[in-house]
């Protein structure tokens, strides 16, 4: 029977042959230069929602009296800076219920289209209301990116790399940003700055549109939508080298990884479709388990410690907290804060899947705090210690950058496959509810705090956090997607993770302790255990 015609029936796990395959998954075959490739593609979705999201800094700093003749107010700035969030969540909602039908690439595109139009709309506007409609429109794609792309990367990239490639995503936002901050200082006194520094928001996501075509789908989706021939074709892309069997018994544990799950009731495994019907009762059951609801509860901890700790703040207003402590060149300052954030999040490229992620959201989080305390008393010396308060707000963002800035999103991993799109799309409205709540508030907390005692409040929210992600945030770097739902069945049991990891040989040091640390594991886990 050809590859292209094979019927992926499931093999039982204490098959005889299965345990005498060699314990090289898929994964220990090297990945192809086009797995990269989609995954730097995908993060294009990530520099656009970077790029458009920071812009408003150097907007709000240049657009004078441009829209209806009149200087815009504080409540002005702040809708303009908010408003976008607020539509973010509906852009999650709506992507997050057809993220299954329509596809992840698909998505993206439609996204992208969205960028623009949204773009060109604010570019040529002459009006408040419908600059303000543009932010608004300008959030749905933000929000659908930022709920499909981790999920997309998670599901191409392989289990070894999966923290390093879904952290290319957050590396795009941050590269977007950087360069948002860079074009606000150099059209700052151009005729038509703020109109170009939009403008040029467009360009990024025309290349996605153009990249688009040549970009697989995820084979994991490919494989719940009963397409497995195709879900194989796109393994072979990503992993060149790997044995067909070892491609079988991946596209084979999926399948039973949905076929498992009590809400379906099947036990027989022998699927080579799953209909419809059984994939809507899946996601809507599963999303209700003991376990689920556990993964939700802590990526949606998460993604509130990522917004309450105030980078919102911090990063939309940068140019005008610079301004108003009598930093001159403001606009040039908040580049190296950027900068900082951009460079961070590339020592978290190396770091995520050597650490791991608990390490490094704990380490990175202490310095947070510490850094935000030290901005609250800092700038009440007033424009004498203005170089300590950058100092102080540089060290902030850095932290931020290598723990809460990436992890948070790679928490998408926590959930099962038939209830992914739903639950990300959980998290990333809470992700947006708070980014809302922390942009709308922030001009009136310094206007009645001051910044010392607004970062004061940011620092408290953080420890907090940092609280609940030593009591239940396990370490699950490197284990498959299929493994880590297994951790939430029995509570919040940090060190059943760990030994997990240690079961599965996560960190052996060469193959022939790979070897030994995967026997104890027969079957289809020999072959699949690193994708």
């Amino acid at each position: 029977m050809s590859s292209s015609k094979k019927a992926y029936n499931l093999i039982s796990e204490n098959s005889p042959l299965l345990r005498t395959f060699p314990s090289k998954s898929v994964l220990s075959s090297q990945i192809s230069i086009y797995a990269t490739l989609i995954v730097v593609a995908a993060s294009l979705g990530g520099f656009s929602y970077g790029y458009t999201t920071a812009i408003i800094s150097g907007v709000l700093v240049s657009i004078g009296s441009d829209l209806d003749g009149e200087i815009l107010t504080s409540t002005q700035q702040q809708s303009v800076a908010s408003v976008t969030a607020i539509a973010a969540i509906f852009g999650c909602i709506t992507s997050g219920l057809i993220a299954d039908k329509i596809g992840r690439k698909n998505i993206i595109s439609l996204s992208c289209i969205l960028f623009v139009i949204s773009s060109v709309e604010m570019a040529l506007c002459s009006s408040y209301k419908m600059f303000l409609s543009g932010r608004f429109l300008l959030g749905f794609p933000v929000g659908a990116v930022s709920m499909v792309v981790p999920i997309y990367v998670s599901e191409v990239a392989p289990s070894r790399l999966r923290g390093s490639l879904m952290t290319l995503n957050s590396l795009g936002t941050t590269l977007g940003q950087f360069l948002a901050y860079v074009f606000s200082a150099l059209l700052e006194n151009h005729k038509y700055s703020w109109r170009l520094m939009i403008i040029l928001g467009s360009i990024v996501p025309l290349l996605f549109l153009l990249a688009s075509p040549f970009i697989c789908e995820s084979p994991r989706l490919l494989v719940i939508k009963s397409n497995p021939t195709d879900a194989a074709k796109c393994f072979r892309l990503i992993f060149p080298m790997a044995q067909e069997y070892q491609i079988d018994d991946k596209i084979t544990l999926i399948q039973k990884d949905l076929n498992i799950n009590p809400s379906i009731g099947n036990t027989d495994y022998q699927l080579n479709r799953i209909s419809t019907e059984d994939l809507k009762s899946t996601t809507k059951n599963s999303i209700f388990t003991k376990s689920t609801i556990r993964a939700l509860v802590i990526g949606c901890g998460l993604m509130c410690a990522q917004q309450l700790s105030g980078i919102a703040a911090f990063l939309n207003y940068s140019a005008t907290i610079f301004k108003s402590a009598g930093i001159n060149n403001a606009m040039f300052v908040s580049i190296f804060v950027s900068l900082a954030n951009f460079l961070f999040t590339c020592a978290n490229v190396v770091l995520i899947d050597i650490t791991g992620r608990r390490k490094l959201l704990l380490y990175s989080m202490g310095i947070m705090i510490a850094a935000l305390i030290a901005t609250g008393f800092v700038s009440q010396m007033g424009p004498a210690a203005g170089a300590l308060l950058v100092t102080f707000i540089v060290i902030y963002i850095s932290a931020y950058a290598v723990g809460l800035g990436v992890i948070p999103w790679c928490s998408v991993e926590f959930l099962p496959q038939e209830s992914r799109s739903l639950g990300a799309m959980i998290m990333s409205c809470i992700n947006w509810s708070m980014n809302f709540l922390v942009s709308m508030t922030f001009l009136d907390l310094n206007g009645f705090f001051k910044l010392s005692g607004t970062a004061f409040i940011y620092a408290l929210l953080s420890l907090a956090f940092y609280i609940f992600i030593i009591k239940f945030y396990p370490e699950v770097t490197g284990l498959p997607l299929e493994d880590i739902r297994k951790i939430f069945e029995n509570g919040y049991d940090i060190s059943y993770a760990d030994e997990l990891r240690k079961e599965l040989g996560i960190g052996c040091d060469n193959d022939d302790v790979e070897t030994t640390c995967l026997s104890n594991n027969s079957g289809l886990r020999a072959n699949y255990s690193n994708i």
